[in-house]
């Protein structure tokens, strides 16, 4: 009898699948949009602490709103992507700002469980990635960087040296979850938290975005350092989501696409150049006619 219950056991769990994991991943490209020192989110109307380099919507300003970066236009390659990424600027010998030329990354689903609903992130939330008053380097899981160039080692720091003509790369990832309540947080990160706890429920999709700065930043300090070794410890990057409705759609079937459940999945949602086909195509941008809704249903685009 003992036998015939283990030998049941054995083959109930060879017959049961496991959980497959959700790694949908939706790849992004946005060239520069704006440069100065200004910054909506931490020093709204005012100047902000230092100089920004800014990718994505161009209505970006010391005073902007979500409802400015949703109807100005985008640099970024999908259309329906207003948010705005921004990012401290490099610091040359003379002063002159060293800005970051382009930006790119994904918005993934990263191993959430088959389970969990990963959500778009709501209009209009805003956080920061990476610590701006950090006095160390920081975790390489949240920041890290490279000489830009494949097969060049991750660093913790920016890179001292590197191949000639080669600029600097500097990446970030993103929490996954949301407090379902705050599109802000006083601190600009309370909001949000790389785990799940009973604060933070609410699956969003993890960012990993990455910063290419010319080979004239190598060595030099960020401006946010204001010249204070270690360099490159305030690293961090400012997050002010705006996505149209079609965007949104398609970010959600995407990230919980059950066909996308291995890391070597297929991506979603990227052009190549902003008028080549997309490598996964998901919706007709050039005609916008119909999409389908979070909820399942059909709608018209806007």
């Amino acid at each position: 009898m003992r036998l015939l219950l283990a030998t049941a056991i054995v083959l109930f769990m060879a017959a049961t699948p496991a959980l497959a994991a959700k790694n949908g991943k939706y790849l992004q490209n946005c060239p520069l949009a704006n440069t100065g020192q200004v910054d909506p989110m931490v020093s709204p109307g005012g100047v902000a602490d230092h100089f920004h380099a800014e990718f994505g919507a161009k209505a970006w300003s010391a005073t902007s709103t979500t409802a400015d970066l949703l109807n100005g236009p985008s640099t970024c390659f999908i259309p329906g992507n207003h948010a705005a990424y921004w990012v401290s600027c490099f610091d040359d010998t003379d002063g002159t700002p060293i800005c970051p030329t382009s930006a790119s990354g994904y918005y993934g689903a990263f191993g959430a469980g088959d389970t969990e609903q990963v959500e778009p992130f709501p209009v209009g939330v805003r956080f920061l990635v990476g610590d701006s008053h950090s006095t160390t380097l920081q975790s390489s899981a949240v920041v890290f960087w490279r000489c830009d160039q494949a097969g060049q080692p991750t660093l913790n720091h920016p890179p001292d040296t590197c191949p000639p003509g080669v600029g600097v790369s500097l990446a970030f990832n993103g929490p996954k979850y949301w407090d379902g309540m705050r599109l802000v947080a006083p601190d600009f990160h309370s909001n949000m938290s790389y785990t799940k706890d009973a604060g933070h429920q609410i699956r969003i999709p993890q960012i990993q975005w990455e910063f290419h700065f010319p080979p004239a930043a190598v060595g030099k300090f960020l401006d946010s350092d204001h010249g204070i070794l270690p360099k490159g410890r305030t690293a961090h990057m400012d997050l002010w989501e705006a996505q149209d409705p079609i965007m949104q759609a398609e970010l959600t079937k995407c990230l919980n696409d059950p066909a996308r459940s291995l890391p070597s999945s297929p991506l979603c949602g990227v052009f190549t150049t902003s008028t080549a086909p997309w490598i996964k195509p998901l919706v007709d941008w050039t005609n916008h006619v119909s999409y389908v809704k979070p909820d399942g249903t059909a709608g018209v685009s806007p």
